[in-house]
């Protein structure tokens, strides 16, 4: 999926979730043949585990 629609499933931002990933908090983010990043439900159960993680204040 797209990062357009990984942001309506977390409600994050597209800079946010560039930013986990640029942390390294993101396990590495396939390429489509269009060059495009494919984010997969993996990514989607990530960014949740680190917004709840960021609510509960670790």
């Amino acid at each position: 999926m797209r990062i357009s629609a990984i942001c309506l499933k977390t409600g994050m931002t597209k800079d946010t979730i560039r930013f986990y990933e640029k942390l390294g908090l993101l396990t590495r983010v396939a390429r489509g043949e269009n060059g495009y990043k494919d984010y997969a439900n993996t990514h989607v159960e990530q960014l949740n585990l680190i917004k709840r993680a960021k609510e509960l204040g670790l």
